[in-house]
């Protein structure tokens, strides 16, 4: 089961993602992954993604990448997303090319 909790936004002043929010980010790209290469369907990861789809920029675009990522559309990450969302993409992308 995938949650975003809006509260995990909040970094502790390091001036990026909170390391709750970036665990719950990488649990719910891990769900899209598994959908999109047939291991498991998308289930309770579809409301997350909805919910992240209301937090601010760059959520709504990491939300619509990872629903790429679980149709099998994504193949190029985005520069405009942070670098720590840039990089867990960028991972999942290359281990599922390897697969």
């Amino acid at each position: 089961m995938c949650c975003v909790p809006s509260a995990c936004l909040i970094s502790g002043g390091s001036g990026g993602l909170s390391s709750k929010m970036l665990e719950a980010l990488q649990a719910l790209m891990i769900a899209c992954a598994k959908a999109g290469v047939g291991d498991a369907l998308l289930g309770s990861a579809e409301e997350a993604l909805d919910t992240v789809d209301g937090y601010p920029p760059p959520f709504p675009e990491f939300s619509a990448a990872l629903r790429q990522l679980a149709s099998r559309e994504l193949r190029t990450v985005s520069t405009a997303l942070p670098s720590e969302l840039q990089q867990l993409l960028s991972g999942i992308i290359e281990a599922i090319r390897k697969k």
